[in-house]
């Protein structure tokens, strides 16, 4: 396998049990100036997302170019967005609900979205932000909560993939239409299929744009978008596009982190998913 052994999908989830003082720790291996940054939020919920959120960005990157975790040096673009020039290495990280996710590509440009699900249908957020064809879609499916479970999937199809290439477009969201795909790539009647296609302005975008839809749980829903690998940078070399299957979400305890920040290449088994109940603990 040419990219799969770092291409990432991880999961970390926080509840009310994540209290300040469990936070501590995990604090403690992050640099001191974003101790700094993060001591400015004001909810402890906000402070437990930012620290796993850059626990994970530099764990990922630790693990892929096998130096400590505390050799790690992100630096952030004038959007604020992280990146690393210490290996070529593309990642992005998404929090929402009881959520952080991150997904990593060797090759790909790579955006992430995650969403909890809403108890009420956002209707303003229908009109406001999808097309009549995906408004169809997401309303024939049966059910308020089913077809709220639609809209955020599409949701986080727009997210996805405004954050892996880069493009301005939340000012014209309706521009940016999703279809549901099977995996081949073709039109499909399946509502809960994890594969769509997009186009932009009307236009189709490139065969080597992928999405992927996954529920993380059963409040959870998220997207990975996957694009060619131009979109990492002007300066990205010219690479074949990844075409493998991506792995499965890993859900790692917060526990399971701190220890990951010590040894970056121990193994993660999936049998760390059952660790993914802590959060109701």
């Amino acid at each position: 396998r040419v990219h799969g052994e770092n291409m990432l999908r991880w999961c970390v989830g926080i509840s009310k049990a994540h209290t300040p003082e469990r936070l501590q720790p995990l604090l403690k291996v992050l640099p001191k100036e974003e101790r700094a940054v993060i001591d400015q939020f004001q909810t402890n919920e906000g402070r437990w997302f930012t620290t796993i959120s850059r626990v994970l960005q530099r764990l990922c990157i630790a693990r892929v170019a096998k130096i400590p975790f505390k050799q790690v040096v992100i630096q952030r673009t004038e959007n604020g967005k992280p990146f690393c020039t210490q290996v070529p290495y593309n990642f992005n990280v998404s929090h929402h609900g009881q959520m952080v996710a991150l997904a990593g590509e060797p090759v790909s440009s790579v955006g992430i979205d995650v969403m909890k699900l809403h108890r009420i249908f956002p209707i303003d957020l229908l009109n406001k932000c999808f097309a009549v064809e995906e408004q169809i879609a997401i309303l024939k499916v049966r059910g308020a909560k089913q077809q709220t479970k639609q809209l955020l999937r599409h949701w986080c199809l727009k997210e996805a993939y405004i954050k892996a290439s880069g493009n301005s477009l939340r000012d014209s969201l309706k521009a940016v239409k999703f279809h549901l795909v099977d995996p081949q790539g073709k039109p499909t009647k399946d509502p809960w299929t994890q594969h769509a296609q997009v186009t932009i302005f009307g236009r189709t975008a490139a065969q080597d744009w992928n999405f992927f839809l996954e529920e993380l749980d059963d409040y959870h829903v998220v997207c990975v978008a996957r694009g060619p690998p131009k979109n990492i940078s002007p300066d990205s070399p010219r690479l074949p596009t990844n075409t493998e299957p991506p792995p499965p979400f890993v859900y790692i305890s917060t526990d399971r982190l701190l220890k990951l920040t010590k040894s970056p290449n121990a193994r993660i088994e999936e049998s760390d998913n059952e660790n993914l109940y802590d959060m109701f603990s």
